[in-house]
């Protein structure tokens, strides 16, 4: 069982107070996971890890395009994924990332492009 409440937020309030919750622990929030990037053409959600006390502790943006030669099917794609104030936290993010994958039949494919300075974080 995880430490981290992970939710998955649609433009609004919540992801407003997340980006505000790792802006303030220092967290660099790449342009891509921001609510104000999220109102492009494709559909985005935030996929955030809560720690008990509800603070926002990772989070990141995963974009949602149903492409026209498969109908009725749906590609996922998440960019930059790497920084957070704490590393379970982000590990417990991912987890959803993929859980979302395989309880939706809808979802034919999911890119998830990691960005991270810190090497032992890469590993």
């Amino acid at each position: 069982m995880s430490d981290y409440q992970v939710v998955r937020h649609e433009p609004g309030a919540g992801w407003a107070r997340c980006e505000r919750e790792l802006d303030e622990a220092g967290v660099p929030v790449p342009l891509c996971h921001r609510e104000a990037w999220a109102h492009d053409m494709a559909r985005r959600r935030l996929i955030a890890a809560h720690d008990r006390g509800g603070t926002c502790r990772a989070a990141f943006a995963v974009e949602e395009r149903r492409p026209r030669v498969l109908p009725g099917h749906v590609l996922l794609r998440a960019e930059r994924i790497g920084a957070a104030a704490d590393p379970p936290a982000l590990a417990a993010a991912v987890e959803d990332l993929a859980r979302w994958a395989a309880d939706d039949r809808r979802v034919v494919r999911v890119d998830a492009v990691v960005f991270c300075r810190d090497r032992k974080l890469r590993a």
